[in-house]
Parts: structure tokens; C-alpha cells; sequence
């Protein structure tokens, strides 16, 4: 019996999940860049200014976790105002 007969065919055609390949290669990937960064960077005189990229990345994230924040708050404002309201299936029960 192989792998794939006790699959999921729901998620057969998300990414990554069509074979174990893809997720092979990017470990493999990543374990070789690890392995070898250390040594290729020793080459340089000095090592890459991540000062302003940081800069820009982190406050990416503020402005993302402020929209995050207002859209939580308004959603569960908005489902309390909604708890309160009575709604009304036939004019009968008016």
C-alpha cells in the first residue's frame, strides 16, 4: 500500500499537498541555506543593512494590527447592537 491511498482527496489539490515532494525540497532548501549562509557571508566585508527594510516591515505590521484592532472592535460593536434587536418573521406577531 502506498502513501497516497490513505490521502485526503479534499486537499489533494491545495498546494503542497499533492505529493510530499514540494515539502521535501523546501526543507532541503532551507537546510542547505542554513548550512551555507554562515559560510558565504563570511566572504563579505560586512554583512547586509536590514535597518530600513526593518524599519518599513515593522511599521507595516503597526498599520496592519491598527486595521485589525478597528475591524475586530466594529465587528463585536456591532454584534452586541444586533443582540438587542427583535426580529419579526409574520405580520402577526406585531
Amino acid at each position: 500500500m502506498g502513501v497516497h491511498v490513505s490521502a485526503d482527496r479534499r486537499v489533494s489539490d491545495w498546494p503542497l499537498m499533492s505529493s510530499f515532494w514540494p515539502t521535501i525540497s523546501i526543507t532541503a532548501t532551507y537546510l542547505i541555506v542554513v548550512k551555507l549562509g554562515p559560510s558565504l557571508m563570511n566572504l563579505r566585508p560586512h554583512g547586509f543593512e536590514f535597518r530600513w527594510s526593518l524599519f518599513g516591515f515593522n511599521a507595516a505590521l503597526v498599520v496592519l494590527n491598527l486595521y485589525i484592532c478597528i475591524e475586530v472592535s466594529t465587528t463585536c460593536r456591532w454584534l452586541l447592537l444586533s443582540l438587542s434587536v427583535v426580529f419579526i418573521n409574520s405580520l402577526l406577531d406585531v
